[in-house]
C-alpha cells in the first residue's frame, strides 16, 4: 500500500513539474488549436511583445474554451490590451505628438489608438486610403469594448447578455486580427521581428 501511495505521489510530482517547466503559451497551445491567422499573430506577438501575446491568447481561450461564461467583459479587455500594448510599442506618444496632423482628442491626455495606427501606417508610406480601414477597425474595437462593458449594466437577462456579449467579443477579435495584420506587416513586404 505504501509503495502504491509513493508511486502515485511521484507521478503527481512529475506531472506538476512537467507543467511548471512549460510556458503558459505551450500549455494552452497543446490544448487549443489556432487558425492559421491566429498562429501567425501569436508567433509575431510572442517575438515582439510576449505580454500582448498572452493577452491575445487569453482572449482566444475565453472565446473557444467551450466553458460557459457569465461575462465576456474580461475577454474583450484582454483583446483590447493586446492591441494597446502593441500600439504603445510601435508608436511612442512623443513621436506622434511631433506630427503636423496630431491634435489631442477631447477628454484624452495622449494620442488615441486610432492616432497611433495612423502614425505607424503613415510612417511606412501607406496612403490615406490604405490607413482608413485600419483606423476604422480600431475605432470599432474601442466602441465594441465599451459596449461589452456597458452591456453588463444595461441588460436585464443574463442569458441574453452572455450570448450577445460573446458575439460582440468575436466581432472585436475579427477587427483586431485585421488591425494586427496591418500594423505588424504580417503577409506584407516585411514582418516585424
Amino acid at each position: 500500500f505504501s509503495i502504491l501511495n509513493r508511486l502515485l505521489k511521484r507521478m503527481t510530482d512529475l506531472a506538476v513539474a512537467s507543467h511548471a517547466s512549460s510556458s503558459p503559451g505551450e500549455l494552452i497551445s497543446s490544448v487549443m488549436s489556432y487558425s492559421q491567422a491566429e498562429q501567425i499573430i501569436v508567433k509575431t506577438l510572442d517575438d515582439l511583445l510576449p505580454s500582448a501575446a498572452q493577452s491575445y491568447r487569453q482572449g482566444l481561450q475565453d472565446l473557444n474554451s467551450g466553458v460557459v461564461r457569465f461575462s465576456y467583459r474580461g475577454s474583450a479587455c484582454e483583446l483590447r490590451e493586446a492591441l494597446r500594448e502593441t500600439l504603445d510599442l510601435l508608436a511612442a506618444d512623443e513621436d506622434i505628438a511631433k506630427q503636423s496632423w496630431f491634435k489631442l482628442e477631447p477628454n484624452c491626455t495622449g494620442p488615441t489608438m486610432k492616432q497611433k495606427v495612423r502614425f505607424i501606417l503613415s510612417s511606412r508610406g501607406n496612403s490615406k486610403a490604405q490607413r482608413a480601414l485600419a483606423e476604422k477597425s480600431v475605432d470599432l474595437v474601442e466602441n465594441l469594448c465599451g459596449e461589452v462593458a456597458r452591456a453588463v449594466y444595461n441588460r436585464a437577462s443574463i442569458s441574453t447578455h452572455v450570448q450577445t456579449t460573446k458575439q460582440e467579443v468575436q466581432q472585436i477579435k475579427r477587427y483586431l486580427d485585421a488591425v494586427l495584420f496591418d500594423i505588424l506587416e504580417i503577409g506584407g513586404k516585411k514582418q516585424i521581428k
